[in-house]
């Protein structure tokens, strides 16, 4: 668990390097309303780019004291499909 303390307002930028598996994507949650208040289902996803790099920018208020850590989740690589006549 790591945390932080932003010093100014506006939007902040996390990253890391980290080699996912197929269908893993990665989530920041934490103390705070935008990292999902520890609910990782409601926690925002990282981006991934170019070198295996994982990016995340959103707001956070500054002077306040936030615990996050990195959570690495299976993302579902497709829906189930549903033909016009409903389920198989």
């Amino acid at each position: 668990m790591f945390a932080a303390a932003p010093a100014q307002s506006g939007n902040q930028c996390c990253h890391m390097t980290m080699q996912a598996n197929f269908g893993e994507s990665l989530k920041v949650v934490g103390s705070n309303e935008a990292l999902g208040n520890w609910d990782v289902s409601r926690s925002p996803s990282m981006t991934w780019t170019d070198g295996d790099v994982w990016r995340l920018e959103l707001a956070l208020p500054p002077g306040e004291q936030i615990h996050f850590k990195v959570s690495i989740v299976l993302v579902p690589i497709c829906e189930p499909f549903l033909g016009a006549e409903g389920p198989p």
